[in-house]
């Protein structure tokens, strides 16, 4: 009998990030949800706003949606940590990433009450 041992993780792709301080990235999993993290900084402060997954076009949230809104003190470990969390995510792997305007990743947070409207069309 043969037995494999000893395996690795091989990254398939890359991202750059020019400002990690300030920037939106879009994660896309092979089965097409999304994954957002915007993330602003401000005299010594970050906002991280990380949300997802959502379906693109329609109004319904996927099993396991979140919506996380923090404030830190800038510290780059942390946003690294963040951005490495959502391109590395356990239960919704990134197959592709990109950084994104802000304003475009922001119009992708889904509008609750469309959201409502359809669960409730279902329900009745």
């Amino acid at each position: 009998m043969i037995y494999d041992y000893n395996p690795t993780t091989v990254f398939l792709n890359t991202l750059e990030v020019p400002d990690f301080g300030n920037t939106a990235i879009r994660a896309v999993t092979h089965d097409g949800l999304e994954l957002y993290l915007i993330i602003s900084t401000s005299q010594g402060k970050t906002l991280l706003i990380e949300f997802g997954p959502v379906m693109p076009e329609l109004p319904i949230l996927p099993k396991g949606y979140k919506l996380s809104v923090d404030t830190i003190s800038f510290k780059e470990a942390k946003i690294d940590n963040a951005i490495y969390n959502l391109l590395n995510n356990s239960k919704y792997p990134a197959e592709k990433a990109e950084v994104i305007d802000v304003d475009d990743a922001l119009c992708a947070l889904p509008k609750m009450n469309e959201v409502l409207e359809f669960h409730m069309s279902e329900v009745h």
